[in-house]
């Protein structure tokens, strides 16, 4: 009679675990028996020696020294049985979990290193938006300090940052087998903290970076009314997973009561940590037909997905009004992945050289339906370029601190957006005196060091308690 099938007893293979851009390296194993695994496989003692570290772009970012804690007077790591662990050709620093070691939900502390930590950033951002370039930046301020890691599907592999790469669109078993792939090469790297950039449909699949974990928790939600509820039951499910993050955040007090409402936990335990951004670089696109409208004639610049949700609608309607009342402006909406017309607008993809739009533009126009704390808007004070915005999301808080509303509008009227603008055209005294108010704000609560310091505070509470 036959030997039974390695493959199981219905003769499947397992699922293969989807590529993941930032793989993970080897589970570290007990020397103390050479007995064959599950899998077939033997324990790190009875291997052949180990291969040298992995020099591929993959897994650049994590330097090749210092990781880890523990070592031998030889200098060679050891596991946490003190063994030698061993290395893998995409962990270069092996791997130091165990079951044993492994919490619920407990964080680990800080390291003794001045307080230094190893984080990790997730983010799914599904475009080159808003969110993506928030979640870049606290990466990139936080390394002074810390070492930094980032994960997402929009972020290639460099030097600066580490990419890791899962079905991007995909739901179900094999997003999920994605995210644990992930889970073990955060583990592997014995990251200190995690924080997950929430703002799709799919932060669900997040579940395995939160549970059965080894480091403190952080889910900031930057836009919670983007998406509504539409399955009752799995969002209760993910409510209840996202209760077990040592630091649960919003962007704005309006998120944070949107998520204390839809998730039914007091307002007070969801913290409010405000964006922060940079000035935009201000670098000319090479392609000619960018820099034309802004030679013809003052424009209004728009950005993000032309959806419904960003107000790209509301946009073309107020454009149609104004266009007839004034021949020489021109409309401008950055985003989507392709170039077409929706006259009087002219929409172009995402460009690295949008900066250098909104310091040209006359003002930058936001009639998002739903917003958290937009990245736009604070980039467009940052360079002192007016700003007309629709009062949703965090966009009243703004107002309060501004002390002046004459550069907001209703939400969902093409109408007040003409209105609004048309003031703006007006008064040229008027948009300098709110584009100089918006930056002085800026100056003093939005910067990149601002938010960083902010983040600062909420993980050394959260990683401490």
């Amino acid at each position: 009679m036959a030997a039974p099938s390695s493959r199981g007893s219905r003769g499947r293979k397992a699922p293969r675990e989807p590529s993941v851009r930032w793989r993970p390296g080897p589970r570290r194993r007990s020397s103390s028996s050479s007995a064959p695994t599950a899998r077939g496989r033997r324990t790190a003692s009875s291997r052949a020696p180990p291969p040298a570290a992995c020099s591929s772009t993959r897994c650049r970012g994590i330097p090749a020294s210092g990781r880890g804690s523990s070592r031998s007077a030889t200098g060679r790591r050891r596991s946490a049985c003190g063994s030698p662990a061993r290395r893998g050709p995409c962990s270069p620093s092996g791997s130091t979990s165990s079951s044993s070691a492994r919490r619920g939900s407990a964080a680990r502390p800080a390291r003794d290193n001045g307080g230094a930590m190893r984080i990790v950033h997730v983010c799914q951002a599904t475009t080159r938006g808003g969110l993506l370039r928030v979640a870049e930046t606290l990466a990139r301020v936080q390394r002074a300090r810390h070492e930094v890691a980032f994960a997402s599907p929009l972020v290639p592999g460099t030097d600066e940052l580490i990419a890791a790469h899962w079905p991007h669109g995909v739901d179900g078993n094999r997003a999920l087998r994605a995210l644990r792939a992930l889970r073990r090469r955060v583990t592997d790297w014995r990251a200190d903290a995690v924080i997950i950039h929430a703002g799709s449909p799919g932060e669900g699949a997040f579940a395995p970076l939160i549970l059965r974990r080894r480091w403190t928790v952080a889910i900031v939600e930057h836009a919670p009314d983007v998406f509504p509820l539409a399955r009752p039951l799995r969002d209760r499910v993910l409510f209840a997973i996202k209760r077990r993050a040592d630091l649960w955040a919003a962007v704005s007090r309006a998120g944070a009561r949107s998520i204390a409402r839809r998730a039914g936990v007091p307002e007070a335990r969801i913290a409010v940590l405000e964006n922060g951004v940079p000035a935009p670089p201000d670098i000319p696109p090479g392609d000619a037909s960018l820099r034309l409208p802004f030679e013809a004639g003052p424009v209004l610049l728009g950005a993000g997905r032309p959806d419904a949700i960003k107000g790209f609608d509301l946009f073309v309607a107020a454009a149609r009004e104004l266009a007839s009342r004034h021949p020489a402006l021109r409309f401008l909406w950055v985003g989507g992945e392709r170039a077409f017309e929706a006259e009087p607008v002219r929409v172009v993809p995402f460009t690295d050289r949008l900066g250098w739009m909104i310091r040209r533009a006359r003002a930058v126009v936001i009639p998002s339906r739903a917003e958290g704390l937009p990245a736009l808007l604070l980039e467009a004070w940052a360079v002192r370029t007016p700003v007309l915005a629709a009062r949703v999301g965090g966009i009243p808080e703004l107002t309060e601190r501004l002390g002046d509303d004459r550069w907001t509008f209703a939400p969902e009227d093409p109408a007040r957006i003409a209105a609004a603008a048309e003031a703006l055209l007006s008064d040229e005294r008027l948009g300098i005196e709110l584009a100089e108010r918006g930056h002085a704000l800026w100056q003093e609560r939005y910067t990149p060091e601002a938010m960083a310091q902010r983040w600062e505070d909420a993980l050394t509470h959260a990683t401490a308690s």
